[in-house]
């Protein structure tokens, strides 16, 4: 393997020492004299990159091949939009955001059911029913291929894109209930003040019961956070995606909607560019992913992160996977044509 960096950092209560290398066409990335002791290896190339640790014994050179992927050797996933709103009637939509002693912090939203419980204070976000026209989840891919080494054992390789992301498949999508996929490039977290009274955020306007100085202090304390979201080029009902072959996680945490014109006038914010748009998202507790579960089904698995689901992605096929329960979608491995 030719062109890949190898990082060698020592670990644990040895000297400290560290040594990098590229290989070159013989494979050969990294001769060096280092001291005795555990070292943290690092290969990177072609987008791939693994961890491994090797011992250095007294008097005992090491002389370790690591085989890496193939290039070039890639498969097609394709997400296919099946959101359906049902599930999602009462989510309120939009981050209430509260200042408190050490700074801003972030209400979390209620879970399916405590909403009704919650005294109302949610009741003027917007909701898919009022305010909200198109309801979106963010699908994050991240890819790794097991490769038996020499040794006998397998080492976990991870691709990654580099930080010409315009080059390369997008990892982030934004999967609509209207069937648009796009891929998500970028967001940025903005927040602005509800300065005045409102049939929305009505709970982060000034109180028009209070005097001036206290409804001022009041509308201070309390803020609506939102994001704008950079996307790419749309795709209808499903997008391909070309990538490299190998077990692929699927990864959801976050919810968005999108405002009507109404609630943007409130947000008083217009988008720098015809590729950014102004969505809503509740935060909600990762650990508890009942709204999330009810868009993607229970086929999903969830932990402290969100919700996931891993698929195998072959060489030269297509894989298909349906984000949401509004639809029945196949979820088959299809042989693709001979690459030309």
């Amino acid at each position: 393997m030719n062109g890949f960096e190898v990082e060698m950092d020592s670990v644990g209560d040895v000297q400290a020492a560290e040594a990098t290398g590229v290989s070159n066409v013989d494979g050969i990335g990294l001769t060096r004299s280092l001291p005795y002791g555990r070292y943290r290896m690092t290969v990177s190339g072609n987008g791939w990159h693994a961890r491994d640790l090797v011992t250095l014994e007294v008097g005992k050179p090491l002389a370790l091949t690591v085989v890496a992927p193939t290039p070039n050797q890639l498969g097609e996933l394709h997400l296919q939009a099946s959101l359906a709103t049902d599930g999602l009637t009462d989510f309120p939509f939009g981050e209430w955001e509260v200042k408190g002693n050490r700074g801003w912090g972030t209400r979390i939203v209620p879970q399916p059911g405590e909403i009704q419980q919650d005294s109302g204070d949610w009741k003027t976000f917007p909701t898919v029913s009022d305010g909200i026209d198109v309801v979106a989840v963010v699908v994050e891919i991240a890819i790794k291929r097991r490769i038996k080494q020499p040794s006998g054992n397998h080492l976990t390789w991870e691709w990654r894109q580099s930080s010409d992301v315009g080059q390369q498949p997008s990892l982030k999508w934004l999967v609509q209930s209207d069937g648009t996929v796009r891929p998500l490039l970028s967001v940025s977290e903005q927040n602005c003040q509800i300065s005045r009274p409102t049939a929305w955020f009505q709970n982060l306007a000034p109180d028009k019961e209070k005097d001036s100085s206290e409804s001022e202090r009041s509308s201070h304390s309390e803020r609506l956070g939102y994001h704008v979201l950079t996307l790419g080029s749309e795709h209808q009902d499903s997008a391909g995606i070309e990538l490299p072959a190998g077990q692929f996680q699927l990864s959801n945490d976050t919810i968005y909607g999108r405002p009507t014109p109404n609630v943007l006038q409130v947000i008083d914010k217009k988008p720098e560019s015809t590729a950014e748009q102004i969505w809503l998202h509740g935060v909600i507790l990762h650990e508890s992913p009942g709204w999330l579960t009810r868009l993607l089904g229970d086929s999903w698995d969830h932990d402290r992160r969100g919700v996931n689901k891993e698929v195998d992605v072959a060489l030269d096929a297509r894989k298909e996977v349906a984000i949401g329960v509004g639809k029945q979608a196949a979820s088959d491995d299809v042989s693709k044509s001979p690459r030309g």
